[in-house]
Formats: structure tokens, C-alpha cells, sequence
């Protein structure tokens, strides 16, 4: 009997519950365009294949812009993202071949410039390194184990990019990667 109503609760709550969150934040023709206010859409500064040389998008871009869709991604944080002031979030894997190079894309857009900023500040790193010329702030934290994370945010876009190769090549990569995103915010 016990089963029958686990079984139930699973096919009357659980599913509808999944598929509303998939539909919701990874098919792509519920992508949105989205704008900062200045003219810039958010889903135009996730580079295209090859515009940054040598990338290509890998698998399609999940936007979301409520906590049930940032919740079903990124289990536990959602919440902070949301209160802290991510209105619109972006994620975009890639990948360099001929390096053989992953990396990810997260940018989170924010209602004003304080919110990203507290984002970027409110980000823990472990072996902070300051890039200079990336945004208003940016680092790079070399202090993770076979990976880098660049971090930085100018006006109202928090950007973080993450590699899983942590060699020369890959850093000098994702730093122009991210110094290219950025120069796309005016």
C-alpha cells in the first residue's frame, strides 16, 4: 500500500513539477532577450562559435530568470543569487578543441551596479589575483585544484568563468575569453 502512494506522489508531484522546470529553463525557444538598459541584450554577450578564437558553444544556453528554474542548475545557492539581486541569469558551456580546453559561462544580471558588485565581493576565492583591465574589478582565482575561476562585474553583469584545465595556456585563454565579454557591456 505504501508503494502505491509513493508511486503516486511521484508520478502526480514529481514529474509535472520536473517538467514544468525543464520547460521553463533549458529549451531553447522559452530563451528571452533581455536588456541592461543600455542597448546591450544579455544573451548577445555569450560569444558565438569562433567569435572568440578557437571556442565554440557547447550545447545550448539555459537562461533563467526565477528561483525554480536557478534551483533545478545550481542546488543550495539559488536562493542567494535571487536575493542578492540576479534578475537574469545565463549559462553557456564551451569548448577549445585544438587546445582541448572546456570552459563555463555564467552571467548574472543584476537590477543595479551595488548588486553586482556585491555578488562579485560576496564570491569566495581562494587564491585571488587581480586582473587589471577586466571590468571594474576582476580576478582570477588560481588557488582551486585543476581549475581556474575568472571573476569580475561591470555596471550591472556579475561574470564568472570556470575551466577544468589549470595549465598556462588555459588561464591566458579564459582571460581574454572574459576580457572579450566584457568589452561587449558600454
Amino acid at each position: 500500500m505504501l508503494l502505491k502512494v509513493l508511486r503516486a506522489i511521484v508520478c502526480m508531484v514529481i514529474v509535472p513539477l520536473f517538467l514544468i522546470t525543464f520547460l521553463s529553463c533549458k529549451a531553447p525557444f522559452y530563451l528571452k532577450s533581455i536588456k541592461d538598459g543600455q542597448g546591450i541584450e544579455t544573451k548577445d554577450m555569450v560569444p558565438k562559435d569562433n567569435e572568440i578564437s578557437g571556442w565554440l558553444r557547447d550545447g545550448e544556453m539555459i537562461y533563467c530568470e526565477d528561483l525554480v528554474c536557478l534551483a533545478s542548475l545550481i542546488d543550495g545557492a539559488a536562493p542567494y543569487y535571487i536575493e542578492s539581486g540576479a534578475a537574469k541569469i545565463i549559462f553557456q558551456d564551451f569548448e577549445n578543441s585544438s587546445e582541448n580546453i572546456r570552459a563555463s559561462l555564467e552571467i548574472y544580471q543584476t537590477k543595479n551596479r551595488s548588486q553586482a558588485q556585491a555578488l562579485y565581493m560576496g564570491a569566495s576565492a581562494i587564491s585571488p589575483v587581480a586582473i587589471e583591465r577586466l571590468g571594474e574589478s576582476g580576478r582570477i582565482d588560481q588557488g582551486l585544484i585543476g581549475s581556474y575561476r575568472v571573476e569580475t562585474y561591470k555596471k550591472n553583469f556579475f561574470i564568472r568563468l570556470v575551466t577544468m584545465d589549470k595549465s598556462e595556456p588555459s588561464k591566458e585563454k579564459i582571460i581574454v575569453f572574459a576580457k572579450k565579454i566584457v568589452s561587449k557591456i558600454h
